[in-house]
C-alpha cells in the first residue's frame, strides 16, 4: 500500500527538508534491498561496495533528519548534548550519526566491535532499541512526505523529540564505552582553565594589550600571547585560579607540575611597579621573543646614555 502511495503521491525534488529526506531514504532502501538480494560471502567485492554506499547514504539521511529536528523541535525541549564535552574532539557533532547508526545495526544483528566484545554485549539491547526507534521515525517521516513536505504536525514533532532523547542516550552510551572519554575531574579542569583564559583575554582587550582586530583575524600571535598573559593574570589575582597560598591540588592540573616556577614568577612580579607590569604584558603579547625584546631595550638605553654624554 505504501509503495503505491509513494508512486502516485511522492513529493517533487526540492529544498524542503522532508523532500530531501524522502529521496535520501529511498536510495537507502534500494541499497538495503540490493544487499539482501545476494550472498555477500560469494560476492565480497560487490558486498563491500554496497556497504560503503550504505554508510554514506545513512549519513546523508541522518544529516537531513537532524535538519528536520532543528527546524521543528524547540531547542529547549531537545535532549542536552553537554555530555559531548567529554568526547574526543573528532567525535563531537552530528557528523558521527551515520557511523553510529551503522554500528547500532551491526550490534543489533549480533556482531561485536573488535577488542570490545564485552562492551558490545552491554550495548546490544540499546542498539536493538535505537534501530527500532530509527525505523519508526523513518516511517513517520515518509508518511508525512506523501502528505505535505512543508508541514510538521504536532504528532510528528513529538516523535522527533522522542527520537532525539533516545539517540542522545545511545550516542553517549556507545562512545563512552568504545572510546576514552574525559572524566568529570578532567572536564572540570578544562572548564576552569577556559575561564582563566577567557578572563585574561577580556582584561587584555580592556588594557589594549591585544586588539579586537587580532581577535577577529585569528592572529597566530595570540596562541602564545594568551597563555603567557593567563599565567600573569592568574598570579595577580589574590584569590584567583593560580592562588599559590592554596594547596597545589587546588590549582588547574596543567599548572601543578610547575608550582616552583610559579612561585619564582610571583616573587619577581612583587618587585615590579605597575608601569613595569604593563610593559611586561606588552612584551608577552608581542610576536617577538620577550628575552630578545629585553636585550634590544637594554642596547637602546646604553646608546641613549652615550648620546647624552656627547
Amino acid at each position: 500500500m505504501f509503495s503505491l502511495r509513494s508512486i502516485f503521491f511522492r513529493p517533487k525534488k526540492s529544498d524542503y527538508p522532508l523532500a530531501r529526506f524522502f529521496y535520501a531514504d529511498l536510495e537507502l532502501r534500494r541499497i538495503t534491498h540490493d544487499l539482501d538480494s545476494f550472498d555477500g560471502n560469494k560476492e565480497p567485492q560487490r558486498c563491500q561496495k554496497l556497504i560503503e554506499r550504505l554508510r554514506k547514504t545513512q549519513q546523508r539521511v541522518m544529516e537531513v533528519v537532524w535538519t528536520i529536528v532543528r527546524t521543528c523541535v524547540l531547542e529547549e525541549t531537545r535532549a542536552s548534548r553537554q555530555y559531548r564535552d567529554k568526547f574526543p574532539e573528532e567525535l563531537r557533532g552530528d557528523h558521527m550519526s551515520g557511523p553510529l547508526w551503522f554500528g547500532a545495526e551491526c550490534l543489533a544483528a549480533g556482531s561485536s566491535v573488535l577488542n570490545h566484545e564485552s562492551e558490545s554485549d552491554e550495548l546490544r539491547p540499546l542498539a536493538r532499541h535505537i534501530t527500532k526507534v530509527m525505523e519508526s521515525v523513518r516511517t513517520k517521516l515518509r508518511e508525512q512526505c506523501l502528505r505535505d513536505v512543508a508541514c510538521y504536525p504536532e504528532e510528528l514533532v513529538d516523535t522527533l523529540r522522542w527520537f532525539d532523547y533516545n539517540w542522545a542516550e545511545f550516542e553517549f552510551s556507545y562512545v563512552s564505552r568504545m572510546c576514552p572519554v574525559k572524566s568529570t575531574e578532567e572536564l572540570y579542569q578544562q572548564h576552569i582553565t577556559t575561564i582563566l583564559f577567557s578572563e585574561t583575554t577580556a582584561e587584555a582587550l580592556k588594557e589594549k594589550v591585544i586588539t579586537e582586530e587580532q581577535m577577529s583575524s585569528y592572529d597566530p600571535v595570540l596562541m602564545l600571547a594568551i597563555p603567557r598573559l593567563s599565567i600573569l593574570c592568574g598570579l595577580e589575582q589574590e584569590e584567583g585560579l593560580l592562588d599559590l597560598n592554596k594547596d597545589a591540588s587546588c590549582l588547574p592540573v596543567y599548572f601543578r607540575p610547575h608550582v616552583s616556577n610559579l612561585v619564582e614568577i610571583k616573587h619577581s612580579l612583587s618587585n615590579l611597579t605597575a608601569e613595569e607590569i604593563t610593559v611586561l604584558k606588552q612584551c608577552l603579547a608581542s610576536s617577538l621573543d620577550p628575552l630578545q625584546t629585553e636585550i634590544e631595550t637594554d642596547i637602546e638605553t646604553e646608546a641613549d646614555i652615550e648620546t647624552e654624554q656627547i
